[in-house]
């Protein structure tokens, strides 16, 4: 395996049932971890959270630093979900969970994970902005609102052109045939649970809705072999004790 950096990793303060590790009680800051000391050591919680999302202003507003900039050409973000479909913004038939968004808000899109859902189960698809157009998301709709823990990852690697997207250790079939180029914009904020800051207004918040566990981001694209390591290991779980 490559030798790679782990930029951010972010475990819930309780275990969860998908796997058995379990983390000190308390603020989802104290969960916070990063290796190499190349990151700040905890969140920012705009409201007092709990490991459930309530899909209307809990979010999470990780503090920018060093090792997010240099994310530009390659990533991978994986993460555990358990989710409820998004509450739609007003007069629309359909709705948006951001699991996890690299941007600046109403100005810059680095790169983003999330549900897009039009009453049904939804669609895992993902925002690169070193794209136009930047959406790539599954052919089908692949995320199911059955109160059972998933495993979603987004790779993208603009050296090589590829990008995929995964669901539980398998690769998704994609519309159409996507590819990606460039680098990844240059961007000061990282959201997990939402793609907007809550204090532009609700109808910008896309809000995830219920709960988020162990999201990471690296700093280049896992391969599809490595994506499926990460899920088998679901039972004893990623977090350290």
């Amino acid at each position: 395996m490559e030798e790679n950096v782990r930029v951010i990793s972010l475990a819930s303060p309780k275990s969860s049932s998908h796997h058995g590790c379990s983390t000190p009680e308390g603020e989802w800051g104290r969960s916070f971890r990063t290796d190499n000391h190349i990151f700040v050591k905890e969140l920012t919680c705009a409201d007092p959270i709990q490991p459930s999302f309530d899909g209307i202003d809990d979010y999470i507003d990780v503090p920018d630093g060093p090792a997010l900039h240099a994310v530009t050409t390659s990533f991978t973000v994986d993460a555990w979900i358990n989710p409820q479909v998004p509450l739609p913004p007003s007069g629309q038939g359909y709705s948006e969970g951001f699991i996890f968004a690299r941007r600046d808000p109403l100005v810059t899109e680095g790169f983003s994970l999330w549900i897009n859902s039009a009453g049904g189960d939804g669609f895992l698809a993902a925002d690169l902005g070193s794209n136009a157009p930047d959406l790539i998301a599954s052919a089908t709709a692949v995320i199911h609102y059955d109160g059972k823990w998933k495993h979603v990852a987004v790779a993208a690697d603009t050296n090589t052109g590829e990008v995929a997207l995964y669901l539980n250790g398998e690769r998704l079939e994609l519309q159409g045939s996507p590819t990606v180029f460039g680098q990844f914009p240059d961007v000061s904020h990282l959201f997990i649970g939402q793609r907007e800051n809550k204090d532009i207004g609700p109808e910008y918040g896309t809000q995830y809705r219920r709960l988020i566990d162990e999201v990471e981001l690296y700093n280049r694209a896992f391969s599809a072999a490595e994506i499926q390591a990460i899920y088998s290991v679901r039972t004893r779980g990623k977090c350290k004790p």
